[in-house]
This record gives C-alpha cells, sequence and structure tokens, in this order.
C-alpha cells in the first residue's frame, strides 16, 4: 500500500475532521512497512491517530484528519 493510497482512503473515511478507518490483513502485504506508512504521515502532520488496533483479520484506525495537510 502506497502513502497516497492510504492517504485518499482515511479521506475517504473521514467525517469532517474524524476518522475511522478498517482495513482487512490480507489487504496489507507487509504490516512493518504499513505502520511506518502512517508514522510517517504523523510526522508529517497530515493525520493524528488515536487509537490503533490489531484484530485477527482486520486492522482499526481512528484519529484525526488535519485540514491543512493538501
Amino acid at each position: 500500500m502506497l502513502k497516497e493510497d492510504l492517504l485518499r482512503d482515511i479521506r475517504e473515511a473521514s467525517h469532517k475532521n474524524q476518522f475511522s478507518l478498517t482495513l482487512e490483513r490480507a489487504s496489507i502485504d507487509n504490516e512493518e512497512s504499513f505502520e511506518s506508512l502512517i508514522r510517517e504521515l504523523q510526522d508529517e502532520q497530515k493525520i493524528r491517530i488515536r487509537e490503533y488496533s490489531k484484530k485477527e483479520d482486520s486492522i482499526n484506525l481512528i484519529g484525526f484528519l488535519k485540514y491543512a495537510s493538501d
């Protein structure tokens, strides 16, 4: 998964500036690279993660989308 694709998915899953996104683990090639993408987006101040949870077959992300991140 590319960083731009992840950011697009977050924007599509957002309501105002909050988002809740559930991704199937099968759709993620490498979880370590996925977690580094999330860290990069946070470092660039495009998102802020409030909750990150892994379940048996899915990953849940809950957080805030920064408006000035275009």
